[in-house]
């Protein structure tokens, strides 16, 4: 399947198609359409548009696809690079609920971080002053100390504080790349890097072997931190700074986003916070209790809801005739809702 996916993410195909074909193509369909019999499964499933059948039938862009396909995969086991689709069972959940969620990851290191339960995104300026580098240690160590993953993007500044004071405190964390995994930018951050994965920790990417880090992938890689993670912290930022960005993915994606409120310690607030705080889009803390108390502590109470027993009934007679528990029943149907929300990149 892998191989599959690979050669249609190349081939430039439709989000929504690529879906249709993993949902509704077997193993021998999916052979027969890089075999020059796309023309027979229009019939049998009046999928294609012409413009996508055309692309089957251009037997040298086939041939690019396959061999793109066998490189990368190659390539990537040399580097102890995984490669996760979104049909994987390791994909991150939280992930996949944010609005073009990438097709494929591209993992260095410890996969079961992605799908931690407690993660926050700790994001700000390159630039940051001595005392804001100085409630990154506390507020992180708060943090670790609960077992939340760290989430962030290896930047110079507040990013690569960020994660050291994690493993400092022996905690886990994840670096967000805006690049291919056979290098660390900035070079200054390779022991970095390196010390995340020796610690259990996770590197990951959207970007394959050999893509080389552009404005834009800097850009796009803040909706991944923002998505994998359960909550934002933004510790200080210009108004106009990239690290806005973070904030206005996680704004959308529905996360709270925390900013500490340096007035109480008699320092000035950069503008991006202010803007933040002014305009009440983020949690104003002190420390790392009060955002543990406002984002993991309530889930309970936020869980605990009423359900009609009609519900409950027509849940557990799907389950029954189905043979699945009610458990991975909710988890399909929860699944199923946030596919018809998501788009690939």
């Amino acid at each position: 399947m892998l191989k599959d996916l690979l050669k249609l993410k190349y081939l430039r195909l439709d989000g929504g198609l690529i879906n249709f074909i993993v949902n509704n193509f077997n193993s021998k369909d999916r052979a027969s359409l890089f075999n020059g019999e796309a023309f027979e499964l229009q019939f049998k499933y009046n999928a294609f548009k012409e413009e996508e059948l055309a692309v089957f039938y251009n037997e040298e862009k086939l041939k690019k696809a396959d061999e793109y396909a066998d490189n990368l995969i190659e390539k990537s086991n040399e580097q102890n690079v995984s490669i996760v689709s979104y049909y994987d069972e390791a994909y991150p959940i939280n992930l996949k609920a944010i609005k073009q969620c990438p097709l494929f990851i591209f993992v260095k290191g410890n996969l079961d971080l992605l799908n931690s339960t407690k993660s926050v995104a700790c994001v700000g300026t390159r630039k940051a002053s001595e005392k804001t580098l100085k409630l990154v240690g506390d507020i992180v160590k708060d943090l670790v100390e609960e077992e939340i993953v760290i989430i962030s993007g290896l930047a110079k500044g507040i990013d690569a504080q960020s994660h050291k004071e994690c493993l400092a405190h022996n905690g886990k964390t994840i670096a967000v790349m805006a690049h291919g995994l056979d290098t660390i930018y900035p070079k200054e951050n390779t022991s970095l890097a390196e010390s995340i994965l020796e610690n259990g920790g996770t590197l990951v990417s959207e970007y394959p072997i050999g893509i080389k880090g552009h404005k834009s992938h800097f850009v796009a890689r803040n909706r991944i931190i923002s998505g994998l993670s359960e909550g934002v912290i933004v510790f200080e930022a210009d108004e106009k700074s990239g690290t806005m960005h973070t904030a206005r993915f996680a704004y959308s994606q529905g996360k709270k986003i925390f900013c500490p409120n340096l007035t109480a310690y008699g320092e000035k607030l950069s503008s991006g916070v202010e803007k933040l705080l002014k305009t009440e889009s983020a949690f104003p803390i002190t420390n790392g209790k009060e955002l543990i108390n406002k984002l993991f502590l309530n889930k309970e109470d936020f869980l605990n809801i009423k359900i009609k027993p009609s519900t409950i009934k027509a849940l557990e007679s799907i389950s029954k005739s189905k043979e699945i528990s009610i458990e991975e029943l909710i988890d399909s149907l929860i699944l199923k809702y946030i596919e018809g929300e998501r788009g690939y990149e």
